[in-house]
């Protein structure tokens, strides 16, 4: 007979992860090797923790763990949050201020755009603004 295994939600509870996600992230960094040699991670969209938690145990200790969102996070050891939308300048400055100016090694994002009743425009104008920040 086959063993029986919790389900995702059991085993996040039993392993202390804030979401499901956080499986997610560690079978993602098992098959490509993301987080292996980074020594700062940037979680943008980062509430409620659970990839933080994943980074935090991945990298080494001291290294900077940034995660921000428009809901506040609960501390996460070896972590810093910042509560703020990541689509202002405001915020950016403030992750440039918690990483003293130098670029992350890796970026995590599992957010989605904040889309009302009008989703077409507001994909448009989602998709317009990451066009701007890529130049």
């Amino acid at each position: 007979p086959e063993a029986l295994t919790p389900s995702l939600p059991l085993s996040a509870f039993i392993l202390r992860f804030r979401s499901r996600a956080a499986f997610k992230l560690i079978q993602l960094n098992r098959q490509f090797g993301f987080l292996d040699g980074a020594r700062s991670v940037l979680d943008l969209c980062a509430a409620p923790g659970g990839w933080l938690q994943v980074a935090a145990k991945a990298l080494p200790v001291g290294s900077l763990i940034v995660g921000v969102d428009l809901d506040k996070i609960r501390a996460v050891a070896g972590c810093k949050t910042l509560v703020g939308d990541i689509t202002t300048p405001a915020t950016a400055a403030a992750l440039k201020r918690a990483s003293g100016g130098a670029a992350f090694d890796a970026v995590l994002h599992d957010g989605a755009p904040n889309v009302g009743g009008a989703w077409s425009s507001e994909a448009y104008s989602q998709v317009q603004e990451e066009e701007r920040e890529r130049k």
